[in-house]
């Protein structure tokens, strides 16, 4: 009789664990792994150690490190993307359509902070290699078919769609790659990862790109 898998930490046995659950833990450890070293530096080890299962079993379950990287890209983006196709439709108003993007990956970013530093790490690591893989380039596309549907309509003022869509998502993102090595220097000692900091850099987020882009 074979002796059942436990982790380094001695936690209950994987084998008595549901699948699902053991999947979505390894997944959660590897996006705080990815987010701090990107897919590059990123250890297996340490992705095993916080998630609390064998080296092995992550192998088990994602074959790879670039398999495992890929799901967890997949895990963060696949339901944001999914749920923006509403926005596509070439009846929705320009200008409620970009609010509703711009606000949900505001909020992706204020429950996932950890996200945009994988898409750093993702475009200069790997240049963006990953992209395709799992449709990122689709927001892009949909920001810009919205600023120009806007333009046509007389709601956004004449912009570069593509570049302005760029900069909408730097602006939402660029805060989290930034913020804690700029906590030293923050005016009154604010700490920019607390919940009213992100708060109000969603809102300003939101009403900069809302005011650079109306007509």
């Amino acid at each position: 009789m074979s002796t059942p898998t436990v982790s380094r930490r001695g936690s209950v046995p994987v084998r008595g664990r549901d699948r699902e659950v053991t999947r979505a833990a390894i997944l959660a450890a590897a996006e705080q792994e990815f987010a701090k070293h990107g897919l590059e530096s990123a250890r297996t080890e340490d992705i095993a150690e916080r998630s609390g299962v064998t080296k092995g079993l992550i192998y088990h379950y994602f074959v790879s490190k670039e398999k495992l990287y890929e799901a967890a890209l997949e895990q963060v983006f696949a339901p944001l993307l999914l749920s923006l196709q509403q926005f596509a439709e070439p009846d929705a108003d320009p200008g409620e359509a970009l609010d509703r993007v711009v606000r949900r990956i505001l909020d992706l970013t204020a429950r996932k902070p950890g996200v945009p530093a994988m898409l750093f790490f993702e475009a200069i690591q790997n240049r963006g290699a990953y992209y395709d893989k799992i449709g990122f380039p689709s927001l892009y596309h949909l920001l810009a078919t919205i600023l120009e549907r806007g333009q046509r309509q007389g709601i956004f003022r004449p912009v570069d769609a593509w570049h302005t869509a760029i900069n909408i998502v730097g602006a939402c993102c660029f805060y989290y790659c930034t913020a804690q090595r700029l906590q030293r220097i923050w005016p009154g000692n604010g700490k920019p990862l607390s919940a009213e900091m992100i708060q109000r850099h969603g809102d300003e987020a939101l009403a900069l790109i809302t005011a650079g882009v109306r007509a």
